[in-house]
């Protein structure tokens, strides 16, 4: 059971307490929302690397980044820059996890059979802590 002041529970159908949400009926728990386009950083990936290198280079500016940028294809997005890169990476020093992630990216994930037999006996092991083991609080 809860340490919170009974004010500040409530019991749901199954008579368990529960703590009240911090925000009042109709408020938002993210009164701030999802972040605009492009603020987020899957928009700032996503927007960067479909840029080519002399595109993005032109964003930057003068920089050491931008004479990197300057001395890849230019006619390529940056996307497919780095997929060719990943896949060179491969063939010259097989990773297995860089495998798995392309093909994921690739063709998903295998599909994994669970056994869902709702008909079986659901049983909990509950054990007492070891003696030399501090006990929970």
């Amino acid at each position: 059971m809860s340490m919170e002041p009974v004010e500040k529970q409530q019991k749901s159908n199954h008579g368990r307490h529960m703590i009240k949400p911090r925000w009042k009926k109709g408020e938002s728990g993210n009164p701030k929302g999802r972040p605009k386009l492009g603020n987020s950083w899957a928009e700032a990936i996503r927007w960067a690397t479909s840029r080519t290198p002399k595109e993005l280079a032109g964003f930057l500016g003068a920089s050491f980044l931008t004479t990197q940028l300057n001395k890849m294809p230019q006619n390529v997005s940056l996307k497919h820059l780095i997929i060719a890169r990943w896949i060179v990476a491969q063939m010259n020093d097989p990773s297995p996890a860089l495998a798995g992630i392309i093909m994921d990216r690739e063709e998903g994930k295998p599909v994994q059979p669970v056994d869902m037999n709702v008909n079986s006996p659901l049983s909990v092991i509950v054990e007492p802590p070891e003696p030399d083991e501090p006990k929970p609080t």
